[in-house]
């Protein structure tokens, strides 16, 4: 099971977040995944991986960066004046405040917040080491 959220950045940027696994929120296993230069957490294998792991015990973030191009239709590259204005250093931000907001009770109640892993795909992966 999803569910959605936008977060509001301390820039006032808003992220739109999809997380799997409410009922593992809990059990303190969380994967966040990050990812890629023009991608999104629509996009290709990303949902079905984030239930793949949610179906084996795990609370899963998946979002957009804020400046990543893809808007309110959450799957078309159609926010170019954002995407101009992208930085790498603004990405590490962001997803420095998503771990942040889970470790805060944002997305509910945890009981373990230090087991936290990033899964980045092609430069989120770069995104996920700088902000780890």
């Amino acid at each position: 099971m999803s569910q959605n959220y936008i977060y509001n950045t301390s820039e006032n940027q808003k992220i739109n977040i999809t997380t799997f696994g409410t009922s593992n929120l809990e059990k303190g296993n969380c994967l966040i995944f990050v990812h890629g230069f023009k991608g999104f957490k629509d996009w290709g294998f990303v949902p079905h991986l984030a239930k793949h792991f949610s179906e084996n015990g795990y609370f899963v973030i998946t979002f957009n960066f804020s400046h990543n191009g893809v808007g309110k239709s959450l799957t078309e590259f159609d926010e170019l004046d954002k995407f101009a204005n992208n930085t790498l250093s603004r990405e590490v931000n962001e997803l420095i405040e998503i771990i942040s907001a889970y470790k805060n009770g944002f997305f509910g109640k945890i009981s373990n917040q230090n087991k936290i892993g990033l899964v980045g795909h092609s430069r989120g992966g770069a995104v996920s080491i700088l902000a780890a």
